[in-house]
Order: C-alpha cells, then sequence, then structure tokens
C-alpha cells in the first residue's frame, strides 16, 4: 500500500511516526507527493518521516 505524504511547502516542521501492523508479509510505501518513495516499512516495523521544508526524511526500525 502507498502512503503519500502532503507537500513539502506547507509540510515544514512536520514529524510523523507510522507503523505497520499488517497482518501478513504487506509492504507500505511512504512516498512524497512527487511520488518518490522515502522508506518502506514492513510488518511489525514502525518508520518516523520528518520534513524541513524542502524535504522529506525518513527512518526505519523494526520491533523488538
Amino acid at each position: 500500500a502507498n502512503v503519500d505524504l502532503p507537500a513539502e511547502e506547507v509540510s515544514e516542521g512536520v514529524c510523523l511516526f507510522i507503523s505497520n501492523t499488517a497482518d501478513a508479509a504487506e509492504i507500505l510505501t511512504i512516498r512524497n507527493d512527487a511520488g518518490g518513495t522515502i522508506v518502506t516499512p514492513t510488518q511489525n516495523e514502525a518508520c518516523m518521516v520528518w520534513c524541513d521544508g524542502v524535504r522529506w526524511y525518513g527512518m526505519v526500525g523494526a520491533q523488538s
């Protein structure tokens, strides 16, 4: 499944935590408003994405 983030120019300072709680091996594709992939958390992983007003950034972490 795709999750499209809002435009960078209106998202300065935004920080989001996204958790993939799928019940099967499904990947979330977190994308910027132009369709570029930022992060891809798989089942039982979570990610943080943040924006500086120009670009989205992200990191993925697994549950332990």
